[in-house]
């Protein structure tokens, strides 16, 4: 079966230090999901656990964060019972093995600007269940009051 999820992230990074280092405010940050296959899809969120990223001239010049596994959920699934059968199959081995993988990462290596198009898009390495995939992905980055706020999909 081919399935395939979609990121969605929405990160409020704050100001830490005059070295341009932030973390991400998981209070008002997430990670939402989407799962597609044949018949369907389902979605939900998961937490971040921790972060740190590295900005110069306003520029991401790396970064590294934790994403929770074992707080992964459903929400578009309404019957607990249901909801819970599907959660417990994700953090199964047919999944993302949260027992043995607890934690997965993303980490930037490089972001690239367009002036042409105000985008930025991060080069990063994502990290699942032991497995890591590059993954290219533009993203809105803006900055206000020493708070960077960054949204991709």
């Amino acid at each position: 079966m081919n399935i395939t999820y979609t990121l969605l992230t929405t990160f409020f990074i704050s100001f830490v230090s005059a070295f341009e280092t932030y973390s991400i405010l998981n209070d008002s940050s997430m990670i939402s999901w989407t799962g597609t296959k044949f018949t369907g899809s389902h979605n939900g969120l998961i937490d971040i656990l921790s972060s740190e990223i590295t900005i110069k001239d306003k520029q991401i010049l790396s970064a590294e964060i934790i994403i929770n596994m074992e707080s992964i959920s459903c929400t578009d699934i309404k019957k607990k019972s249901s909801r819970d059968y599907f959660v417990n199959h994700l953090k199964s081995d047919d999944f993302f093995g949260v027992k043995d993988f607890p934690t997965a990462s993303l980490n930037v290596i490089k972001s690239k600007f367009d002036k042409k198009t105000d985008t930025t898009t991060l080069i990063c390495n994502l990290t699942i269940k032991g497995i890591t995939h590059k993954v290219e992905f533009p993203i809105d980055l803006s900055f206000e009051n020493n708070i960077a706020t960054a949204s991709g999909t």
